[in-house]
């Protein structure tokens, strides 16, 4: 590159980049782009789920997200009994 492009007074680290913006632009492929960083969507609390617990597919109601992991939830299946779940296993209704 430093001997190509030795006839102008560009760095070569410059004048490539030009290249390929100017390269991507009209050959139909866009300069990537950085998507930003997702964030976890709320969680519906309270809202009505099935869950798949023990391998029966149970109704509850989901209460939380877990704080140390967003793969685990909390859910109420009947009037007292309380279980922590992959979220996998949640189906909200």
């Amino acid at each position: 590159m430093d001997c190509a492009f030795n006839y102008n007074d560009v760095d070569p680290a410059i004048h490539a980049a030009s290249l390929h913006k100017m390269f991507s632009q009209n050959m139909g492929r866009p300069t990537p782009i950085v998507a930003p960083t997702p964030t976890p969507t709320p969680m519906p609390e309270g809202q009505r789920c099935t869950v798949i617990y023990n391998g029966m597919m149970l109704r509850g109601v989901l209460l939380d997200r877990l704080p140390s992991s967003t793969q685990y939830a909390r859910v109420r299946i009947g009037d007292d009994f309380f279980a922590t779940v992959p979220m996998s296993t949640v189906t909200l209704e």
